[in-house]
Order: C-alpha cells, then sequence, then structure tokens
C-alpha cells in the first residue's frame, strides 16, 4: 500500500529509469537455480526468489514483479495525451520487445536465469516465470504490447465486440485472485481426477460467466475512488 502511494507520484522519466533498474538488477541480483534451495530466508522469498516451504512460501516476490507495474504506469501516461498515438506506439514497443527476446534467449546468457535445454522451438520458449526473467518479461510485454495496440486501434465495432474483456481489463487484481480461488474450487468439485485441455474449456468459460458480474461491480467501486486512491491498484 505504501508503496504504491509512492509509485503514484513518480513523473514518466523516472518511471522508466525505475522499470530499467528493476529489470537489470533483479537479474544480476538473483542466484543461479542451482543455490535457490540454499537461499529460502524471509528476506530473499520477499524480495528476490520464488519458492519457500511450509513456513513461508512466495510465487511474485516484490522486486522482479514491479518493473511490470512501473512499466504499466509509465504507458498509462501516454494515453490522456493522444490515445490513438498511444497504441501506435504499443504496436512498435511490442514488436521491439519481441525482437529483444529473440536474442536474449538466442544467445542464451544473462537474461535468462536458467539457460535453456535443448534446441526445439518449445526450449526456446520455455523461460523462468518465477522469479521473471528479462526473456519472460520482454516476451510477454511483447506479446501483451501488440495485443494492446491492435485492440486499442480496431475499428469501433470490433471494439464492441470486445467489450467484455475491458471489463476483466480494468479490475485485473481483482479478477486473478478471484480466479484462483474459483478454478480450484470447480477442479476439485467437478473434476477431481483431472480432465483433458479439451475438457477444461467448458468449465473455463463456465468460470468467466461466474466471474464477470463480480468483476464488473469491483470494477465500478474502484473506479469511483480518487485517482491517487491506493485502491486504484486492487
Amino acid at each position: 500500500m505504501i508503496l504504491g502511494s509512492l509509485l503514484v507520484w513518480l513523473k514518466p522519466p523516472a518511471l522508466l529509469v525505475l522499470t530499467v533498474v528493476l529489470a537489470v538488477g533483479t537479474e544480476l541480483l538473483v542466484p543461479s537455480p542451482v543455490a535457490w534451495g540454499q537461499r529460502n530466508s524471509p528476506f530473499d522469498l520477499l524480495l528476490l526468489l520464488s519458492g519457500g516451504d511450509s513456513r513461508l512460501w512466495s510465487n511474485y516476490p516484490l522486486l522482479p514483479w514491479l518493473k511490470f507495474v512501473t512499466f504499466g504506469m509509465l504507458f498509462g501516461y501516454w494515453l490522456p495525451d493522444d490515445a490513438k498515438k498511444a497504441f501506435g506506439r504499443a504496436l512498435k514497443l511490442g514488436g521491439a520487445l519481441l525482437l529483444a527476446f529473440v536474442v536474449v534467449r538466442y544467445l542464451n546468457g544473462f537474461g535468462n536465469i536458467r539457460p535453456r535445454v535443448g534446441d526445439s522451438w518449445i526450449a526456446f520458449l520455455n523461460v523462468v516465470k518465477y522469479p521473471p526473467s528479462i526473456a519472460f518479461s520482454l516476451l510477454t510485454m511483447g506479446a501483451n504490447m501488440i495485443l494492446l495496440g491492435l485492440f486499442g486501434l480496431a475499428s469501433a465495432r470490433v471494439q464492441r465486440l470486445l467489450q467484455p474483456l475491458a471489463i476483466f481489463g480494468r479490475a485485473p487484481l481483482f479478477f486473478y485472485v478471484l480466479h484462483l480461488f474459483l478454478y480450484a474450487g470447480l477442479g476439485l468439485w467437478l473434476t477431481p481426477a483431472g480432465t483433458s485441455i479439451a475438457g477444461m474449456y467448458p468449465y473455463w468459460l463456465a468460470g468467466l460467466l461466474l466471474l464477470f458480474p463480480l468483476t464488473w461491480w469491483y470494477g465500478r467501486w474502484k473506479h469511483r475512488q480518487p485517482p491517487n486512491s491506493v485502491l486504484r491498484f486492487l
């Protein structure tokens, strides 16, 4: 909460510098995966490493994931000035990020945390997410920026068809936390023995239908809060 309150006061140049420092700095600080089991202190788990034990488990250490927040805030500054230009910039930036991913992944050194195993396409795409490596960040943010640019520059008719997606996008953290518990519950209740990928889709769609009105309500409530309210981050 305190961190969120501080970030909203940063200007674009400071956000850009902070994003780059977090991306490169955390990659330098994260130890080799062979040492992860030996570094499970609460300090490491909260700030740098994913994993842990029965006492403390962390999937989202603060520093490696914070760069996504600062990058998103940076992009948010572009939208009010000229939305069309911002979405065009998103397309170009997304392509540049994907190109950078190919280079970083091909070199197979810094930026990967764990070197790829094998030369297949799946090995090339099998990047480290927990904690997020530079390769993972470039790949996911590159694809996301291209999709954002395409959605933003789409015709009014296409945007109307895509409007339900915007409901989830207005309260992404709320949707994400809620979907973890909902789908875990649906799986235990309806398919305790598991299911195929094809068999999973009906449950996925049913979950979205259940989450839609809840996310719509929460998104409307959140956006009624003051612009600098920490509640805007939830």
